[in-house]
């Protein structure tokens, strides 16, 4: 079976202190990437915006949650699976709904996956999209794109009922859906060549 990190990053705490207690519906990893990458990951998975009032600084966020993650930070993970030659990495423009500044951020987002691509010429790139309606604003040369089964709670429930509160329970704590359904998730996929996205890979 291949492993996917769904939100690689979100172990990292939020930057804003008042998004600090939300950080549980946000967090989707509890492992650094290294560990991920030890435990069989081999698609990460980056989500960005760009702050346009710090002169374009990338932003790694999860929702309109966003990780205190400095540069260096994010530079060394980029690098270290640069390094491993074996990794996927799906990059995403993070926006629940279209900012009004749409234009500015496609415009950086495009020019960063340029500079990725460039620069780390052993990871294979994909995604390019934007969040909200999963438009591509960038294309990647690369084109061996991974399979990935998506079994992590923002697009699996726990609950099989017609109560919207109950459905979305798992979406408000992925950690939850981990605990309950990741063994059988890896199980059931074990023998499969696709790659099973998840959240907290850790938790088999």
């Amino acid at each position: 079976m291949n492993i996917g990190s769904h939100n690689s990053l979100s172990y990292q705490r939020p930057k804003k202190w008042w998004m600090r207690p939300f950080h549980f519906m946000a967090k989707c990893q509890e492992v650094d990437y290294v560990e991920q990458y030890k435990l069989g990951s081999r698609v990460f998975d980056l989500r960005i915006s760009f702050n346009k009032n710090k002169a374009g600084k990338i932003q790694v966020k999860h929702g309109c949650v966003e990780f205190d993650i400095p540069m260096v930070l994010l530079n060394s993970f980029l690098k270290y699976i640069d390094d491993q030659s074996d990794c996927y990495l799906r990059v995403i423009l993070e926006f629940n709904k279209e900012p009004k500044d749409i234009e500015y951020q496609e415009r950086r987002f495009k020019y960063y996956c340029r500079t990725l691509e460039y620069k780390y010429k052993n990871i294979k790139f994909f995604g390019g999209n934007r969040k909200y309606d999963w438009k591509i604003v960038y294309n990647f040369a690369n084109k061996d794109i991974p399979t990935l089964i998506d079994r992590y709670s923002s697009t699996t429930s726990l609950f099989k009922s017609d109560n919207k509160f109950l459905r979305i329970i798992d979406d408000l704590w992925p950690w939850l859906y981990a605990k309950i359904r990741n063994k059988k998730n890896f199980e059931e996929l074990k023998d499969s060549k696709d790659y099973l996205f998840a959240d907290f890979i850790n938790i088999r």
